[in-house]
């Protein structure tokens, strides 16, 4: 995806879930963006405003774990 976009993860699900940055081993987790607790319903919205690699997972299932690659 291109710098400026916009990202929203909305859980659909009925287990709270989370889009945390990092890894779960990173002591640097959630440093970038951290949605909190999103209960069924509920949304996180991330504009990415700089290139790179970020990765991410629910901190509540650390096994659920995502990555967005920002370009140009």
């Amino acid at each position: 995806m291109k710098v400026g976009t916009r990202v929203t993860w909305t859980n659909d699900d009925k287990t709270t879930h989370t889009a945390t940055s990092g890894t779960i081993t990173s002591n640097e987790y959630g440093k970038i963006f951290d949605s909190g607790y999103l209960t069924r319903g509920k949304s996180f919205t991330f504009i990415f405003d700089h290139t790179g690699n970020y990765e991410y997972f629910c901190l509540l299932h650390p096994t659920m774990i995502g990555k967005i690659i920002v370009t140009k």
